[in-house]
């Protein structure tokens, strides 16, 4: 049994062998079976050949694919740094040109004699308010951490891993981002890839993007709407810039731009509202309205455009439910994002106090300085209507205009005499472009170009830019598993309410079965009294 134990199994080699052998002897005793012999010899080896064939074919085709996708990564991350150097370009060229005419305009110097703004610069700064410009700085550095808190609160509903630092880091690129292309378009893209790396499934990193962006619409729609009902009457006199055509001059009245660019957000809000509310209104936008549109030529691929408003669409009443599910929790978000805006929008009359720009009688009272905060909270909310109209990177150069426009010689915002002595409207402007902007610019710009978070190589530090991916095909990728997490959310939401109700029900009915019985008693003690 022991030998029997050692005896090696035969190995295939041996069986073939043994095969061979066999077929050998009965060639030998039947030589008319060596045709066919022959034959199945040259047929194993041809279908053994073709399959090593076949596998190096496969082999070649995978490695040339990979090849392929590696030349396309190259390609792609060389046209995402070409692209962002096109931008950068664009805002550097528009800001020296900016500085240029702000600096090298004329006014009334320290010694009453005229002079170019940038002769003054050194008196200006030598008055400057440091208590104020201290609170300027303190402002801006309030509204990168309330970003923060925001992008935090809603990634609690997902993990409660993810940290406050990486919050702020999220934000400080995602907003250099937004800065340096057109339209801030590659903003929630950088977000979601940096959401990505730092661990979070890019399901819940799409849902919390759009929520973010639904809540933070309606309040700019909510105080677009306000200030154009209770200052409608302010920008009327407001003048953008002279314009020259040959022999024609006229000044460009600004409240065309603030009332298109807020007409334009209400209808866009409004009509991703309604289309989620109604499957009726969708359809009569994707196919009459777009439909229409396509057919005097405003629209060049209808079908593309029915497919992107679907998604949009979905995308808008999956994340609606889900803020649905949690009132109180939306409820939070709103107000966050309220304070949120109310802090950027007094950031210019900050500057203005850095600087000494308000008659001292102006400000005198508590109800004074409301009213010049409120119009600071106003004239911020126009600036961020017209110059959402242009998609240029950062909307360099239209924000200066509009910026001079509003809080300028015509909106009477500032004292007179701010406006004709010491560099006036000129310095103010650069410090609030330069507080607000270009150093959280830079600022976030190194962030960008310097975080790693765990797990993030070198290379992947730069969002690409050139990736065929955007937020509507992850919108369209995530679709599926954020719909069920947002059905699973609305659907508990309305069971506890229900729960509640009942509870709120039967605690009415003990109490009144109560009362009835009190009352009972009661009776009783006075007939037998």
């Amino acid at each position: 049994m022991v030998d029997d134990k050692k005896r090696k199994e035969p190995t295939s080699l041996e069986i073939n062998e043994g095969n061979d052998f066999k077929e050998v002897d009965e060639i030998n005793k039947n030589p008319a079976n060596q045709d066919d012999f022959e034959e199945n010899l040259e047929s194993d080896y041809e279908h053994k050949t073709s399959e090593k064939d076949d596998i190096l074919n496969e082999v070649i085709t995978e490695d040339v694919q990979e090849a392929k996708a590696e030349k396309d990564k190259v390609k792609e991350k060389q046209e995402s740094k070409f692209k962002y150097l096109i931008y950068l370009s664009i805002i550097l060229i528009i800001t020296a040109f900016v500085l240029w005419f702000n600096l090298t305009q004329t006014t009334t110097g320290p010694d009453g004699e005229q002079c170019q703004v940038y002769e003054t610069i050194p008196d200006v700064l030598g008055h400057i308010n440091l208590g104020f410009f201290f609170l300027l700085i303190g402002s801006i550095v309030f509204g990168f951490l309330v970003s923060a808190i925001i992008l935090r609160v809603f990634s609690k509903l997902y993990t409660k891993h993810y940290k406050l630092h990486q919050a702020l880091a999220n934000s400080l690129i995602g907003s250099f981002y937004s800065a340096i292309t057109p339209g801030s378009s590659g903003g929630q893209f950088a977000q979601v890839y940096i959401f990505k790396k730092q661990g979070m499934a890019i399901s819940s990193s799409a849902s919390i993007l759009v929520m973010s962006f639904i809540v933070y619409q309606i309040c700019l729609i909510l105080f677009g709407a306000i200030s154009l009902i209770t200052s409608m009457h302010a920008i009327l006199n407001i003048n953008v810039v002279p314009i020259s055509i040959g022999d024609l001059h006229f000044d460009l009245p600004i409240w065309i731009f603030i009332a298109l660019g807020f007409f334009l957000n209400l209808i866009v809000i409004f009509a991703l509202v309604f289309m989620s509310l109604s499957r009726r209104f969708q359809n009569f936008v994707c196919n009459g309205v777009i439909g229409l549109l396509a057919k005097i030529r405003l629209i060049k691929d209808p079908e593309e455009k029915r497919k992107s408003i679907r998604l949009q669409v979905e995308n808008y009443r999956i994340e609606f439910r889900r803020l649905q599910s949690n009132l109180a929790f939306t409820g939070l978000i709103f107000l966050i994002y309220c304070f949120s805006i109310i802090n950027t929008n007094i950031q210019p009359f900050l500057c203005g106090l850095a600087l000494n720009a308000f008659d001292p009688s102006s400000i005198d009272t508590f109800g004074e300085v409301m009213a010049k905060i409120y119009d600071s909270i106003v004239y911020s909310n126009f600036h961020q209507m017209a110059t959402g109209l242009l998609p240029l990177p950062g909307s360099a150069g239209v924000s200066e205009i509009v910026f001079g426009a509003l809080f300028g010689p015509t909106g009477h915002y500032f004292s007179e005499s701010f406006y004709l002595e010491g560099g006036g409207i000129n310095i103010l402007l650069l410090l609030w472009r330069f507080m607000t902007f270009y150093i959280p610019f830079i600022i976030n710009g190194i962030v960008a170009a310097t975080y790693k978070s765990r797990g993030m190589p070198i290379a992947e530090r730069i969002v690409p830019v050139g990736d065929k991916k955007t937020m509507l095909t992850i919108s369209l990728e995530t679709y599926q598993e954020r719909k069920f997490t947002s059905d699973i959310a609305y659907e508990t939401r309305v069971m506890e309410r229900k729960e509640l109700l009942e509870r709120i029900k039967n605690t009415t009915k003990k109490n009144t079965s109560k009362k009835k019985r009190s009352k009972n008693d009661d009776s009783e003690e006075i007939k037998e009294e």
